[in-house]
């Protein structure tokens, strides 16, 4: 273990948590090689002429799935090691076959030490019989001594409640508190991780779709990547446990970006500028 922690993914340059298809890589290009080691090679394009740098700190790791591609199966990932449909649904049914039977097992303990709990519940149900029909006469006894005086007692409560009055609230402040004031300033340093740079170094005008899609596929990726990272920076985001933060990351990374991608829209001539 301490030996794949000092090493560094063989992709990309990023620290690596392992062996993966049979090459030490970190999690993201384990990741990316599940996912598109099987595709045709030829669906994926290079725009930079087929030689871009592959490194976790350039953009060029998520940018370019052709030359990532390309430099995985060149320093030896294998294809064969990912699961097959079939593989999958054999071993997914493996697994519940045994969480199955642990669970089977865990019911029968269950029942045994329930059977006997029952049988011990019953003796002591017999020994407190008598005491508890004592008890139930004694209780009927008081209770129709007392409920005279309970009547009395509900009448002048009755004669003595009041009315809530409710007054407007006028002491509100049109300023910030402290609390408010730091639940801002977090928000807007979150914020940073979304900001869009606007130095135009190139422009290339777009006219297929498969050339859009690539395009826009690419930068949906990243825009995915900063949305998680604008809300980790957020208190009430990372106090909600993990499996709730990727429902909320999966169910509303895509709308946010499309609301983002409004203001860039030209209307007049209908289309898009994707910087």
């Amino acid at each position: 273990m301490s030996e794949t922690q000092n090493k560094i993914c063989v992709i990309c340059g990023a620290k690596s948590n392992g062996y993966h298809f049979d090459v030490i890589s970190c999690e993201s290009c384990k990741s990316f090689f599940r996912r598109n080691a099987l595709r045709n090679m030829d669906l994926f394009q290079c725009f930079f002429g087929g030689n871009c740098e592959i490194h976790y700190q350039n953009k060029n790791r998520k940018l370019c799935k052709k030359c990532r591609l390309k430099k995985c199966f060149k320093m030896g990932m294998e294809s064969k090691l990912i699961y097959s449909d079939k593989q999958k649904e054999l071993r997914r049914a493996l697994i519940e076959n045994n969480k199955k039977r642990k669970n089977q097992m865990i019911a029968h303990k269950k029942r045994l030490v329930s059977s006997d709990e029952k049988s011990q519940d019953i003796t002591n149900s017999c020994d407190n019989l008598e005491i508890n029909t004592f008890n139930t006469q004694v209780s009927a006894e008081e209770n129709i001594q007392t409920d005279n005086n309970n009547n009395e007692i509900i009448e002048n409560n009755l004669n003595h409640s009041l009315m809530p009055i409710v007054n407007p609230v006028s002491d509100y402040s049109v300023y910030f508190n402290e609390l408010e004031d730091n639940k801002l300033s977090e928000l807007l340093n979150a914020l940073k991780h979304l900001e869009k740079s606007v130095d135009i170094i190139s422009q290339t005008f777009v006219d297929t779709f498969r050339k859009a899609f690539a395009i826009l596929q690419s930068k949906v990726e990243i825009e995915a990547q900063n949305i998680v990272k604008m809300s980790k920076c957020l208190d009430t985001f990372n106090n909600i446990c993990e499996s709730d933060q990727k429902i909320l990351i999966k169910h509303s990374a895509i709308e946010i970006n499309i609301l983002r991608m409004l203001p860039y829209f030209n209307y007049e001539y209908e289309y898009w500028n994707i910087i």
